[in-house]
Formats: structure tokens, C-alpha cells, sequence
């Protein structure tokens, strides 16, 4: 049954939370299987798994970062530019209102490039990594979204593997809050944004 299945996807979701927290490692197989099937979604045309494969990136971002996986830190916006891209070029090949406006707004920011190069110097790759990333992704999303037509079983296969993908950091979050209570300290919750809770890492994102 339906709800078995999603039982299995949180517990198997936490379950690999878990071991990547004691092994990080675990996090380049799963970054590299998630870029090999998003090559082949694109490779068969099959947009919905490519948009589910999106959907599920934002809670593997927060995993990775907090199980200090040997991944760049800004893996999971580089894998939806890459995904995206890819399908709006090799499977949709056109680009709508929508998505010519992002392109459009893409391009705007990049003379942004040519100044940061001047004055940041050798720390400027760095910079613009930083700056841009998450703006080019969105950009890149939208161009590929604009054009989909999601039926209700989608939206909803969506909206679980978000909340699924949601699991993983929530798990490590927890396990992390009780080893800090196990050993005795308390955490201190005032006017800044607590780590502990968190699961070690970027409360904010988390």
C-alpha cells in the first residue's frame, strides 16, 4: 500500500542520514547516483523524474553539509543548473516568456563577474561562487519549470519527496541535540541561531 511505500522511503531517508553521519563518504555515492540518474531522466526525456530529482536536492544539501561530507559545499545548486540545463536544452529546446525573462535576469548579473574580478583578485573565483550560484539556479529552474505541465499525481510525488528529503537532516538534527543533552551540557538558546539544534551546521538553511 501507498502509505507502506512512504514509510519505508522516511525510514530508509533516516536510515542513510544516520550512516552518513558516521561515515561522510556515503555522500559521494549518493551525490554521484543522483547525477547519473538525472543524466539518464535526460538522456530518456522523462521530465517528471528529472523535477523529482530536483525536488529531493534541497534536504540532500542540508545532509551533506552537516555530515561534513567530502562534497563542495554548493554541490546541490550546481547538480539543478546542471539537471535543469539540460533538460531545457536536450529535451524541451525552446524556452518560454517565463523562462526568457530568467534568462534575462541571469545576464544582468553577470557584469556583477567582471567587477568582483578587479577588486577581489585571486579570491574572486570564491566570490562569485558564492554570489551567484543560487541565483543561476533559480534562473536555470525556472526556464526548465516554466514549461511543465504538473498533473496532480506529480505535484503530490513532488511535495513527498521534498518532505521525504526533509528527513535525513531532521534525523541528524535530533541524534545531535541528544548527544549534547547526553553529555550533560544544555543547550543555550538566546537571540542567535542555535547549533546544536541545527545538526552542527547553518541553522538558518537547516
Amino acid at each position: 500500500p501507498r502509505w507502506g511505500i512512504l514509510a519505508c522511503c522516511i525510514a530508509a531517508q533516516a536510515a542513510l542520514a544516520l550512516g552518513m553521519e558516521s561515515f561522510p563518504t556515503f555522500a559521494l555515492v549518493q551525490a554521484a547516483g543522483i547525477g547519473v540518474l538525472g543524466l539518464y531522466a535526460v538522456a530518456r526525456r522523462n521530465l517528471p523524474l528529472i523535477l523529482c530529482l530536483i525536488a529531493y536536492l534541497p534536504g540532500a544539501e542540508m545532509l551533506w553539509r552537516q555530515t561534513k561530507a567530502p562534497l563542495y559545499y554548493l554541490a546541490a545548486p550546481y547538480l539543478v543548473i546542471l539537471l535543469a540545463g539540460f533538460a531545457v536544452i536536450g529535451v524541451i529546446g525552446r524556452l518560454t516568456q517565463p523562462g526568457r525573462m530568467a534568462l534575462l535576469y541571469l545576464g544582468l548579473l553577470l557584469p556583477a563577474m567582471v567587477v568582483t574580478l578587479k577588486t577581489a583578485g585571486p579570491g574572486s573565483r570564491e566570490i562569485i561562487s558564492f554570489a551567484l550560484t543560487g541565483p543561476a539556479a533559480l534562473a536555470v529552474l525556472i526556464m526548465f519549470a516554466s514549461q511543465l505541465r504538473v498533473q496532480r499525481w506529480l505535484y503530490l510525488r513532488v511535495v513527498w519527496i521534498t518532505a521525504i528529503s526533509a528527513v535525513g537532516p531532521l534525523a541528524v538534527a535530533a541524534t545531535t541535540l541528544r548527544s549534547t543533552l547526553a553529555s550533560g551540557e544544555s543547550p543555550q538558546f538566546k537571540d542567535a541561531s542555535n547549533f546544536a539544534a541545527a545538526g552542527g551546521t547553518a541553522p538558518v538553511q537547516v
